[in-house]
């Protein structure tokens, strides 16, 4: 089986049960928020925070999975995303607003791991393509940078102090554990 058959045997699973997909993506978030409320007002803390986290890390994996899935398709593929069923394309981005709406009203967000997570990820990745642009853009003594080559060499070592303290951060390496 090839990587073509193999994707085009998931791509009819999926259409052949678009409606189900769609209806768990839409049931997921309720039913998450209405455990946390439950939980949280039964003073079950410790549960309510692994079950709020469960859901919304679930969210955000599906989200970035789904993410990957459409970039391959349209770049590796060529597919066409206008001739894709509106409720497989709708559903997973529903499931993580969703997620973080209901969970958000009844639990603070802050407190989440996941949350953190995918904020120090997001903000690695907008430098990665920051410095990307910016080097991108760098075509000699050009528009972009009309000083010296010392000032050259300070914005690439700050940018580099900075990537390295944002993938620190992302991978968890950085985090300072809260004394017993």
């Amino acid at each position: 089986m090839t990587l073509r058959q193999f994707s085009f045997d998931v791509w009819q699973w999926l259409a052949a049960d678009a409606g189900l997909l769609f209806g768990v993506c839409l049931a997921v978030p309720m039913v998450g928020s209405a455990m946390v409320w439950l939980l949280w007002r039964g003073r079950a803390y410790g549960i309510a925070h692994a079950v709020a986290g469960t859901v919304v890390g679930g969210a955000l994996a599906l989200a970035i999975l789904y993410g990957l899935v459409l970039a391959v398709a349209v770049a590796g593929f060529r597919a066409d995303l206008l001739a894709v069923d509106l409720r497989l394309l709708a559903g997973p981005p529903l499931l993580l607003v969703g997620s973080l709406v209901g969970i958000g009203r009844i639990y603070p967000l802050g407190r989440l791991e996941a949350i953190r997570v995918a904020r120090e990820v997001m903000l690695l990745l907008l430098g990665c393509a920051t410095v990307l642009w910016l080097f991108g853009k760098f075509h000699g003594w050009g528009i972009f940078f009309v000083g010296s080559l010392g000032q050259a060499v300070v914005i690439g070592a700050v940018a580099l102090l900075w990537l390295r303290r944002q993938w620190r951060r992302a991978s968890g390496l950085d985090f300072e554990r809260p004394a017993p």
